[in-house]
């Protein structure tokens, strides 16, 4: 009789309050690929100012650009949010990095307003193809009390690879022309999609491992195996606590985008009309500390959401609506910041907190479709909560432009400051109790 095999074979396991090496790869993976793609996105508002000398454009007229850009945008997240839950957040997150590269190059290459516009939406489009599959990969890597922090840092690396890129266009555009910050940094997005596609996996199982979290809530939530389909999309954009949400990040991306997009040109306008008065390094420089904030604030609110508010968001979300639209009405009064005691340091925490604080809204916001919704749907819940964001961030574009070519910058921070409020207000309506995680478990 022969003897019995005995399997020496052991499953791999993801524990919840231990890391795997294995784990954090995929992680800072992942996010590092959404950090390089702020190499083909925010470079942008750098090159605003040169290519408006240039081909002496308007702000409403360069606005166009923008505008275009985030309908543009807003679309690819509708839809793009829906496909990483159907097809795989690797596929799709590694086709926009690709995408946007080849974007970025037709754009350097353009010459009138049109092919700007054009080539510019066509970057962004491939542009929206990374931040639900990246969140959807942290919702899947780690379990539901891990969601803040490891949301929050993934904010994080998107802030950085702004304030990463931010410096290094100014010095392309200060040694080649404008043209360089279209050429050069999308060179680092091309080196990482390599790494990223041989390292990553969509799912723990993917990689053979199984997680000692197989049994929470969220992932109950998300027990059906069958393809993301048309009904479960319905649902995941008429629920009602998720419209609130989604609002919630209309408001937080339009303001996110008016610093975005308009600080760097702010600061090297002419102090007659509410700028600074700054050259473009300098300028670019002291723009940088919105995503340097931006990549600060993220981490601090993903830990305080988890070890604080035990899970719940919208605490987060209040706070940081009102403190920056502080801040934001501070930058309202110009150059006059710079005749103040300290002036420069007074205008560089301004931006770092005000701006960067206002970036740290990604943080808690993007972590409400998981919680509602569910892991399987939470791609979708991304894309449409994002959606909502950058038809927020249309009216940063030509609205914007129109606003600080009409009545100058200083008006255009008031009324940035103003919608932080009704941020606020909207975000005080996500109040309803919710039972922390240990209280689930």
């Amino acid at each position: 009789m022969s003897k019995p095999v005995i399997s020496t074979k052991t499953t791999k396991m993801l524990y919840r309050n231990k890391l795997n090496a294995r784990q954090l790869a995929v992680f800072f993976c992942a996010i590092t690929m959404y950090l390089f793609y702020y190499f083909c996105k925010s470079n942008l508002s750098v090159a605003t100012e040169p290519i408006q000398q240039t081909f002496g454009f308007s702000s409403a007229q360069f606005g166009i650009i923008l505008t275009t850009a985030s309908i543009v945008y807003a679309a690819g997240q509708f839809i793009n949010g829906f496909l990483s839950d159907r097809i795989g957040a690797k596929a799709i997150f590694f086709i926009g990095a690709i995408g946007a590269i080849i974007g970025n190059f037709c754009f350097g290459f353009s010459s009138s307003l049109v092919l700007f516009v054009v080539t510019w939406a066509i970057a962004t489009y491939f542009l929206s193809m990374g931040w639900a599959p990246s969140m959807k990969i942290v919702f899947d890597w780690f379990p539901q009390e891990k969601w803040g922090l490891y949301g929050g840092i993934n904010n994080a690396f998107c802030f950085l690879g702004s304030a990463l890129v931010t410096p290094l266009a100014g010095v392309c555009i200060a040694n080649f022309g404008w043209k360089g910050a279209f050429f050069i940094p999308p060179l680092f997005t091309l080196v990482f999609a390599i790494i990223f596609l041989i390292v990553v996996k969509n799912t723990p199982r993917d990689a053979g491992f199984e997680v000692e979290w197989a049994n929470d809530e969220s992932l109950q939530k998300s027990s059906s195996e069958e393809k993301v389909g048309r009904k479960d999309y319905i649902k995941a954009f008429c629920n009602g606590k998720m419209q609130i949400g989604y609002f919630c990040d209309f408001f937080a991306n339009m303001i996110r985008w008016v610093m975005v997009s308009w600080i760097v040109k702010i600061l090297m306008d002419s102090p007659d009309i509410g700028g600074f008065g700054m050259a473009v390094v300098t300028a670019s420089l002291v723009g940088s500390f919105v995503h340097w904030g931006g990549a600060a604030f993220s981490v601090i609110s993903g830990w305080i959401q988890d070890k604080v508010f035990h899970g719940n968001r919208w605490q987060v979300m209040v706070i940081s609506f009102l403190v920056g639209g502080i801040c934001i009405i501070f930058l309202s009064k110009g150059a006059a910041i710079l005749s103040m005691p300290g002036g420069t340091v007074l205008l560089s925490a301004a931006i770092f907190i005000g701006g960067g604080i206002i970036q740290s809204l990604q943080a808690p916001i993007f972590n409400i479709p998981a919680d509602i919704l569910g892991n399987r749907l939470s791609g979708t819940g991304v894309g449409i909560m994002n959606g909502y964001g950058y038809v927020g961030a249309a009216f940063a574009g030509v609205g914007f432009g129109w606003l600080i070519d009409t009545f100058g910058s200083s008006t255009a921070m008031l009324v940035a400051g103003a919608l932080c409020i009704c941020g606020a207000i909207l975000s005080f309506m996500l109040r309803t109790p919710k039972k922390s995680i240990s209280e689930k478990s």
